[in-house]
């Protein structure tokens, strides 16, 4: 929480404390309430391993489940704090079907921190080098590492690690302690465009150094790997990460802990044998990137003479790939699909979609709509190109093993979704359990609503990539560091003004968070004795339900069709102000993060682990029970936050003072 340390005086114009760390258990009592001067994770190691030894000192159990907004960030940390939140985890890998992509033994790894240590290992590189010759050229994976300040919702530092890899060798040059001013040997050795530079986000991290040392000779030579591999249609979308690169082109996974991504120790003067690791298998797995794209031919626009049967891909305007398949066998034939055939158009045989929601514009469909390949379509002939056969690289290999459980893995976009902060702005939950009134109950009745039947079809095929099995979903415990349902719900982007907005946060809850059977029963007996009802009290005083009715949030093959329900009732509907619908593209493509994150477990409760606490007996109310719910944070930001910042002044407060008043 950073509001109670925006009243804390500056001290030479630097803030003292940028957060307060709490943590509170399950009857909300405060076991840890400490200011931070970051968001590192080593500022909470003292205060968590107090907790812990308190824990063990006076007999209590250590934690079976955390709640926090950032559970991917934090959920390494954690469970290196407490390991029994590691306790029957059957953790959710990114491509568990792949093996794990290590570097090989006749690999070395060298770090250097001198200028000379830099010097003498780039000479054995450059020597390489014909600088005689200007069409020569070297190629070597590049990769760079730097702190990243949590404090600022990522805000970076300077580059402390260069990571090179060529031959035989991989070095780590760390180069925090140069303050920007590197190497000579090193800035000539960035500066050379005959020595090129794979990797992902390379330009960036040139660009980055250059502006880093203001060095007035531009940093260049990098080569792009997410372009390289898209061009030659490895990978559909090039904002892959290196991950996904590296399993759809060495069908290998590359292993990326939140804890070493997002870290705040790369300017250590010693680096440990985990971040050395990290960082010389980005660079390495960089450079075996590249060699391997390097064999692959690139692809060309469909030519007059190309034969019925030639393998090809279709692309979208911003050159995608959206599809592959073959020239038809049936190109004699006039129409297809009610659409003429022409000689700027070419008749494909789909076999493989890429993406099912692309809009064929000739026919103006998507993809997923026209049912399994194969199937026959028109596309314009500058749109398809030839696809070599030995190059069909799935961006996820199939698995060799024989089982037959479906695949629940979270993909890189998936954990960085689920990590990044909603912000009480964007948050359009806050007022879910307000009453409602007239106006509002009728607006929750959208049998007359009108979609919009493009932006369905566009959902709908979406949302159809993630289907599966329902009687093989998992039932095991995924993780017991888990995120806040409200900030799950409010991860999908929508209009606050938009109409159906509450009605359908309404729908939302009710899908999510189901009343516990007997609860409900015996409040809605007492309810009917005074005159009331369950749907009276839901309208107009939800939060005194919610006091006294436990919640489940119920396994994923309950919770999944209930939600997708909501989505693609509500989804389409227009606003009769704006005549936008509630959802655009990037919502449909929120809600589909959220159905892969429900598929695999990580929003239902855990199983076994009780969440709500009776703390008494309501006597005025027909003798129900009062319950304590702790799936969320909001005992923590809503209670020990707001009351710790009315025990300060608004501003000015000096440190010691504030400390005081914890």
């Amino acid at each position: 929480m950073q509001q109670i340390t925006k009243q804390i005086v500056k001290v030479n114009g630097e803030t003292v404390f940028t957060a307060t760390l709490t943590v509170t258990n399950e009857y909300g009592d405060v076991r840890v309430l400490a200011y931070v001067a970051t968001k590192s994770h080593a500022q909470y190691e003292s205060a968590l391993l107090k907790m812990k030894a308190s824990l063990e000192m006076y007999g209590h159990a250590q934690p079976m489940i955390f709640y926090t907004d950032n559970p991917a960030a934090d959920k390494q940390f954690l469970e290196q704090m407490f390991p029994s939140l590691k306790a029957d985890v059957v953790p959710v890998e990114i491509y568990p079907m792949l093996k794990q992509l290590e570097l090989p033994d006749e690999i070395g790894v060298s770090p250097q921190s001198s200028a000379s240590g830099i010097e003498e290992a780039l000479a054995k590189i450059t020597d390489d080098l014909n600088v005689e010759d200007e069409t020569s050229s070297i190629v070597v994976g590049f990769d760079a590492e730097w702190n990243v300040d949590t404090t600022k919702r990522g805000t970076t530092r300077p580059t402390a690690v260069i990571q090179i890899a060529y031959g035989k060798w991989v070095h780590i040059f760390q180069i925090a302690r140069f303050n920007g001013k590197l190497p000579s040997a090193l800035k000539s050795f960035l500066q050379n465009p005959q020595i090129l530079k794979a990797g992902r986000n390379v330009s960036q991290d040139l660009k980055r150094l250059q502006n880093e040392c203001n060095s007035q000779i531009p940093f260049v030579g990098g080569v792009e790997l997410a372009n390289l591999a898209k061009a030659r249609g490895v990978i559909s979308d090039a904002r892959a990460g290196l991950a996904h690169i590296c399993a759809a082109v060495l069908h290998a996974c590359l292993d990326k802990p939140t804890d070493l991504r997002v870290s705040s120790n790369w300017d250590n003067d010693v680096l440990s044998s985990e971040q050395l690791q990290y960082a010389a298998l980005d660079a390495w797995a960089s450079l075996q990137i590249y060699h391997q794209l390097s064999q692959f031919a690139l692809p060309e626009v469909i030519t007059d003479s190309a034969p019925p049967g030639t393998p090809v891909s279709i692309r979208q305007d911003d050159g995608q790939i959206i599809a592959h398949g073959i020239l038809s066998l049936e190109q004699h034939e006039k129409r297809c699909r009610d659409v003429n055939h022409s000689s700027s158009r070419s008749r494909v045989t789909i076999h493989h979609v890429i993406i099912p929601a692309a809009i064929l514009p000739l026919h103006s469909v998507s993809l997923a709509s026209l049912g399994p390949a194969p199937f026959d379509v028109l596309v314009k002939r500058s749109k398809v190109f030839s696809h070599p056969q030995n190059q069909d690289t799935p961006p996820i290999p199939p698995s060799s093993s024989t089982s037959t459980q479906p695949n629940h893995s979270l993909s890189e976009d998936l954990l960085q979704f689920l990590s990044k902060p909603v912000s009480a702005e964007e948050n359009w939950t806050v007022d879910i359990d307000k009453p409602t009134d007239a106006t509002e109950d009728a607006d929750d009745d959208i049998s007359g609503a009108e979609p919009d039947r493009l932006t369905l079809a566009e959902g709908l095929a979406l949302l159809r990539e993630i289907e599966s099995n329902p009687s093989a979903w998992p039932a095991a415990i995924r993780s017991r560091v888990l995120m806040d349902i409200w900030h799950a719900m409010a991860r999908i982007k929508i209009s606050k003004e938009h109409g159906f907005r509450r009605p359908f946060a309404r729908a939302l809850r009710d899908a999510m968070l189901i009343p516990d059977a007997t609860d409900k029963k015996c409040i809605s007996d007492y309810l009917i004795s005074i005159g009331s009802s369950w749907a009276e009290m839901l309208q107009f005083n939800a939060k005194w339900l919610w006091k006294r009715c436990k919640r489940i949030i119920p396994p994923p093959e309950q919770l999944y069709p209930l939600v997708k329900e909501v989505y693609t009732t509500f989804g389409p509907l227009l606003d009769a102000k704006t005549r936008k619908p509630l959802f655009n593209s990037r919502a449909w493509k929120d809600a589909g993060n959220v159905l892969k994150a429900i598929r695999a477990g990580l929003l239902s409760d855990p199983p076994g682990i009780p969440l709500y606490f009776q703390m008494g007996v309501d006597k005025k109310h027909g003798n129900l029970p009062i319950y304590r719910c702790t799936r969320e944070t909001n005992s923590a930001e809503g209670g020990v936050h707001h009351s710790g910042r009315r025990q300060l002044p608004i501003s000015g407060v000096s440190a010691c003072h504030a400390s005081s008043r914890l």
